[in-house]
Order: C-alpha cells, then sequence, then structure tokens
C-alpha cells in the first residue's frame, strides 16, 4: 500500500508530477531495444496514483522525453545532444529536448493539475507529489537562473527549485486553498558534491556543518530538510527536535484523514503529527530510527546516540578509503546532542552503549 493509494481510498484525486525513478514497465522488441510506441506496462498509475506527468528517472539517465501516463510524449529517437555529466551519449531524446526546461515544464504541469482540481472538482481534495529534478546532476539551470545564486551551477538549480516552490505557494494562495493545504518540502538524501567543493570555493556549506554528504552513513547523507506548511493547523515558526524519517508521512496521513493502515503495510511509519503541530511530548515517537549507505553499512539512532556498525561513511569511493585507513575503528559512535558534525568517535570509550545498540540494531535485522 503507498500513500497515493490509501488516500485516493479515502477519496483523494491524486497525481505525480516530475521525476520517478522506481521503475518503469517498458515494452521491448525482439532484439532487446525498447518500444517506445507501446504503452509502459507499470508505471505510477499503478501505485495509487490517478495522474503521471514526468520523466522516467534522474536527468543524466535516459530516455529524454516526458512521459504522461502510459506512453511517452513523442518518440525518443536522436541521440543525445548536448551531453552533459553523467549523461550516455548513446541515450535517445526526442526533438528538441532541453535539460535546462525539464524543471519549468514540471512546474508548469503542476501549476495546472492544482488549478484544474479546484475548478473542476473544487469540493474534491487532492495530493499531489511533486518530485523535481534538481539539484539532482547534470546541473543544468534554465538560462534566468544561470549565475545568479553565486554559488555555482548547483546552487543555481536550488535557486530554480526556490522558484517551483514559490510558484506553487502563490497559487495555493491565489486560490485561497493555502490555509487547508498541508505542503510539505523535504528531500530523500543529502547534497553530492562531485569534484566541487563548494565550502572552499564558494564558501557554501552545502551540508551545514555535517559530516559527509549523499551515499554516506553520516549525517551529511541522511539529515535532510523536512519544512511543512498548514497555516490552518501548524503555528508559525514551530520547530521540532523529534528525530523523524520520511517514512513517518504515510502514518501521519493516515492520521489526518482518518484512514486505517491494515497489517502488514508501512510496518516502519510512525504517526508525527503531534511533533508537527508544536504540541509538547512526553516521549519520543520512535524508539529509534535505522539508516544504511549505499554499501550497506548500517546505522542507529535512539535518542542522543548514534551507533555505526562499520568503519567510515560506507558511501562513493568507501573501498578505496578504506585502504587510506587500515587502522579505522571497526565501529562508531556519536552524541548527537553535543557532536551532530560526528567528529569525535566514542566506539571504544562507551563499550555498554555500543551493546545496547548493537543489539537494537541486531534486533531490528531479526525482524
Amino acid at each position: 500500500l503507498t500513500v497515493a493509494e490509501m488516500l485516493r481510498q479515502t477519496g483523494y484525486a491524486t497525481a505525480c508530477i516530475g521525476k520517478w525513478h522506481l521503475g518503469l514497465g517498458w515494452q521491448h522488441r525482439d532484439d532487446g531495444s525498447v518500444d517506445f510506441s507501446l504503452p509502459l506496462l507499470s508505471s505510477p498509475l499503478d501505485c495509487g496514483f490517478d495522474e503521471f506527468f514526468g520523466i522516467s528517472a534522474s536527468l543524466n539517465m535516459e530516455p529524454y522525453c516526458f512521459i504522461r501516463d502510459r506512453h511517452t510524449v513523442g518518440i525518443p529517437s536522436i541521440p543525445k545532444n548536448p551531453v552533459h555529466r553523467g549523461q550516455n551519449p548513446n541515450g535517445l531524446m526526442v526533438e528538441d529536448w532541453k535539460d535546462e526546461l525539464v524543471n519549468t515544464r514540471i512546474t508548469e504541469e503542476a501549476l495546472s493539475y492544482i488549478r484544474s482540481r479546484v475548478a473542476d472538482e473544487p469540493e474534491k481534495p487532492f495530493f499531489l507529489y511533486l518530485p523535481l529534478t534538481g539539484p539532482h546532476n547534470p546541473w543544468v539551470p534554465n538560462e534566468e537562473f544561470r549565475g545568479k545564486s553565486q554559488v555555482g551551477l548547483r546552487g543555481d538549480m536550488i535557486l530554480e527549485m526556490d522558484w517551483s516552490l514559490g510558484k506553487i505557494m502563490s497559487l495555493l494562495e491565489e486560490l485561497e486553498i493555502d490555509k487547508d493545504t498541508l505542503l510539505i518540502f523535504t528531500s530523500d538524501n543529502g547534497p553530492h558534491s562531485f569534484d566541487v567543493d563548494e565550502l572552499e570555493v564558494y564558501g557554501h556549506d552545502q551540508t551545514a556543518g555535517y559530516r559527509g554528504q549523499k551515499a554516506d552513513i553520516w549525517e551529511g547523507g541522511h539529515r535532510v530538510p523536512f519544512i511543512a506548511g498548514w497555516p490552518n493547523a501548524i503555528p508559525a515558526g514551530t520547530t521540532s527536535n523529534e528525530t523523524v524519517e520520511l517514512t513517518d508521512f504515510m502514518a501521519t496521513c493516515a492520521e489526518i484523514v482518518g484512514a486505517a493502515i491494515p497489517d502488514g503495510a508501512a510496518e516502519d511509519s510512525c504517526n508525527v503529527l503531534p511533533a508537527m503541530l508544536g504540541q509538547c511530548l512526553e516521549k519520543p515517537i520512535r524508539e529509534a530510527i535505522v539508516s544504511h549507505s549505499l554499501e550497506g553499512m548500517f546505522a542507529v539512532r535512539k535518542g542522543r546516540w548514534k551507533f555505526i556498525d562499520g568503519p567510515l561513511g560506507g558511501g562513493f569511493h568507501w573501498k578505496e578509503a578504506l585502504k587510506q585507513y587500515p587502522d579505522a575503528a571497526p565501529g562508531q559512535l556519536y552524541d548527537m546532542e553535543s557532536d551532530a558534525a560526528e567528529r569525535e568517535n566514542l566506539y571504544e570509550r562507551r563499550p555498554e552503549v555500543v551493546a545496547e545498540l548493537r543489539g537494537l540494531l541486531d534486533g531490528y535485522r531479526g525482524t
């Protein structure tokens, strides 16, 4: 069961507009190539969404075309040109495809969807999932944003995302539904700098002081913004130190709409609505959170403590890093209240905490 399907069952219209990257059911010819003229056998429409418009994955992955519901918009048949970093030079695109216009088109489709929902069925609630392509590479912002952030091309794409969010917020206000609409802005992982040291080159600390980056087990790879606006429910300026996961979105939505989650669904989801509403909590909402790196290294966070079951970051180029640091501790323990930057490893000094958290992690693994 997905969030979209659960909400659809309670009367919501549902749409996914943007980057999917969860797999699509392409049909193939006898020679193994994709036949873009045939409908997709699986798509967001099979995951609870009434409508889908967007791209198949990140902008560094082919095919380079838009998809509406189960069909490509045009037939990708032209070799990719120009080829940006990370893109397949043999990848196919549709005629007149421009990477730098994708986020603009996605935003326009989202605005059109919201307008049509309010105009056609004003009493029917809707759920819009809007995964933008930025700031994932390639960093190809629209021309009007290029050079405006003063933090390089990646910063320009973040500025473009800010524009997209602003357009959505302005439309909700224009349609006078902003106060009753829950709007959440978040990310699936931390930033990836490639070979650009943004702090050194631009004076911009992309991880806000946290260690590591996307794919690492450290906070720079996992701690992301979670910003919620809901004027009729969430007091302005509310903040919370509650530790939550994106998986908690489902149980939270279920609480808001009064839906029951069936057995076997959303087993890792907790209702974090009390934290969002700024309520005083007597105890943490969830016992702990578990995360893992690109290479499968696990970590568990409970209260002030974070235990990492392995050495170093476990992300990109991890195995090469292990060769450079053969004496790295076999595990890591950090006090997140006093050392959120994860600089002082207490693994050797607090064996009792390590044992407790290792047992908790092993228990989760065996569940």
